[in-house]
């Protein structure tokens, strides 16, 4: 089970995603979770925007990725909550 005391949140440096990350010490796993303020069920889409979807998936192969923007302060969070945890080879 997940010690949720150990969890970690992380802002990116645009204010509208965060990556939350949580490590499971029984199973030895990290869950990342990318949350986003815009959300496409917040918005109403036309049918022209499925089918650029959908054009842009054939082409691709792809239709979103997500990315983070860290600020330096993010950074250092990240790489201490990373190098705390007790993993072992």
């Amino acid at each position: 089970m997940y010690d949720w005391t150990t969890n970690i949140i992380i802002k990116c440096g645009c204010y509208n995603e965060a990556l939350s990350l949580a490590y499971d010490k029984d199973i030895e796993s990290l869950d990342l979770a990318i949350y986003s303020s815009y959300s496409v069920a917040d918005h109403n889409r036309s049918w022209r925007y499925f089918v650029r979807l959908a054009w842009h998936w054939v082409r691709r192969g792809r239709i979103y990725s997500d990315q983070m923007v860290l600020e330096k302060e993010e950074i250092i969070k990240l790489r201490n909550y990373l190098n705390s945890l007790d993993v072992k080879n």
